[in-house]
C-alpha cells in the first residue's frame, strides 16, 4: 500500500508533538518495516527542514534528521504539473492540493494526513494516521 504522507505526520513524529505522537511514531515504525511505501515530496523535506530548523536552532541535529527521514520515506520531486492542476483544484488550502496532485500521479492508495477536514475534496482516500492503523 502506497502512502503520501502528509508534513504534520512526520513532524508529530520528530517534534513530539502531543496528543499526535504515538500513532504518527505507530505509522512511521511500520513504514521503516515495509509494512507501507511511504512517500514524502520534495517540498514536505523543505517544510521539514525549516520547521526542525527553527524548532530546534542546531542545523547539525536538522540535517541528522533529514537523514534519519530520507531512510524511512521515498521522496518524489513536487512536479510543474501538480503544481498547475493544484491551481484548479476544490481543495481550498494550496499546498493540501499540491499534496493531493502529487499523491494521484504517484498513484498513492491513500494521503496520510492528520488534517483529514482540510482534504474534504480530495480526489484520493485521506485517513489520519490513527485511522488507518486502527482499520487496517
Amino acid at each position: 500500500m502506497i502512502l503520501l504522507v502528509d508534513t504534520c505526520v512526520v513532524l508529530d513524529y520528530i517534534l513530539k508533538r502531543e496528543p499526535f505522537y504515538k500513532w504518527s511514531k505507530l505509522l512511521i515504525n511500520q513504514i521503516q518495516k515495509d509494512k507501507y511505501i511511504g512517500i514524502l515530496t520534495s517540498k514536505t523535506i523543505l517544510d521539514i527542514w525549516n520547521i526542525v530548523k527553527h524548532y530546534t536552532n542546531d542545523e547539525t541535529k536538522t540535517r541528522l534528521i533529514i537523514k534519519d527521514i530520507l531512510t524511512i520515506f521515498k521522496v518524489v520531486d513536487t512536479r510543474a504539473i501538480e503544481i498547475t492542476m493544484a491551481l484548479d483544484s476544490n481543495i481550498k488550502d494550496y499546498e493540501d492540493a499540491v499534496i493531493n496532485e502529487s499523491a494521484i500521479s504517484q498513484l498513492a492508495d491513500y494521503v496520510i494526513t492528520r488534517n483529514t477536514k482540510d482534504y474534504k475534496n480530495s480526489t484520493i482516500k485521506v485517513l489520519s494516521p490513527k485511522e488507518l492503523l486502527e482499520n487496517k
